[in-house]
């Protein structure tokens, strides 16, 4: 489900309970168009607060995907499209270096390729108080689940497999040399646990000219 299709069907489920149960006749046209604004506006505030628990500040690529808040969910896409699991880029409103790694490691073309081939990319901001699942279905706040995972200081980047386990956990500003050789150590170690059809991509042997 994309971002749009999420935020417009609690309208489309009002339109078809309020035409089912004949409440255009009795309400009239101008009280059920007031009731979907409020339903559109609602729907809108929680869209707003799902897009600020995952730190979106602008500068991140089109192709990072907008999380479930729901890990296994997230997980559960990324496999559904062929990927081999999920990263996890945690960040702040603020933060310079997130933005630099984003703008010079993740858009690097050799990388970009990589990530896309193998990983659904979102992000989370560590200071979020909205509530998440973790990859395994355990409830807590975005804040608590960075906390947990190792991510108190930003940037910091954390990989899942399709089965939910953490694959590796890299903290702080890695330039585009050291995040190929992150990204070669977690495709490996997914080669190993025969996860990958072979190794045959390595983000050092994509790098752009």
């Amino acid at each position: 489900m994309t971002t749009r299709q999420s935020l417009e069907h609690p309208i489309r489920h009002g339109i078809a309970v309020a035409m089912r149960h004949g409440l255009g006749r009795g309400l009239g046209f101008a009280a059920i168009m007031a009731l979907l604004l409020v339903m559109s506006a609602s729907a809108r505030i929680a869209g707003a607060e799902n897009l600020d628990a995952q730190g979106s500040h602008g500068y991140f690529p089109a192709w990072f995907k907008l999380s479930f808040l729901d890990l296994r969910k997230d997980i559960e896409e990324a496999g559904s499209a062929g990927k081999q699991g999920v990263m996890v880029l945690f960040s702040i409103r603020g933060c310079a270096y997130c933005k630099m790694m984003v703008e010079r490691s993740f858009k690097d073309p050799g990388i970009e390729a990589v990530l896309r081939r193998h990983f659904d990319v979102v992000h989370l901001d560590i200071r979020s108080d909205l509530d998440l699942k973790d990859p395994r279905g355990r409830a807590m706040m975005v804040r608590e689940f960075a906390k947990r995972e190792g991510a108190s200081f930003s940037p910091t980047v954390a990989f899942y497999g399709l089965d939910g386990q953490h694959l590796l956990r890299v903290v702080g500003y890695q330039t585009p040399e050291r995040f190929r050789v992150t990204l070669d150590e977690v495709i490996a170690k997914l080669a190993r646990a025969g996860r990958l059809p072979s190794i045959s991509e390595r983000a050092g042997d994509t790098r752009a000219d």
